[in-house]
């Protein structure tokens, strides 16, 4: 499941990706463009490079003629093995700078469940809550 924006409207693409696992990584490949976004997507391959056997970072580009999208990606491997969530940044159809969330799984009820936790607002979130603190500041 990737995050972006078709016309300034935020899109959620839902895609089936072909994975092969090589030295150092994985090389990814999705198999047809997103249903949910006709006129942005495309067909496109990554290459990811897994650090301390927990990151994978890595680029994408698309591989249709006269489609120029590329940017990179940023991943990180859950304990369980079950799926892997981060960021791309990169152009898409609105735009030469643009990122989203990503959420890469085998089973689209765990991509949706993680895509719907990573949503919520920071401040719902114990782990990414702003933390204010007050400070009292005595006049010498």
């Amino acid at each position: 499941m990737w995050e972006t924006t078709v016309d300034r409207r935020p899109n959620l693409n839902r895609e089936v990706l072909l994975a092969r696992l090589v030295r150092d990584g994985i090389v990814l490949k999705n198999l047809s463009a997103s249903i949910e976004n006709t006129v942005g997507g495309y067909l496109w391959r990554g290459r990811l490079r897994l650090r301390h056997n927990r990151f994978l970072v890595g680029s994408y580009e698309a591989v249709e003629r006269n489609m120029i999208y590329t940017g990179t990606l940023f991943c990180v491997l859950h304990h369980s093995g079950r799926f892997m969530q981060g960021r791309w940044v990169g152009c898409n159809y609105d735009g030469d700078l643009a990122s989203g969330v990503v959420i890469l799984a085998r089973d689209v009820t765990v991509a949706e469940d993680r895509f719907t936790e990573v949503q919520l607002p920071a401040r719902s979130r114990n782990d990414l809550a702003p933390r204010q603190t007050a400070i009292d500041l005595e006049e010498e």
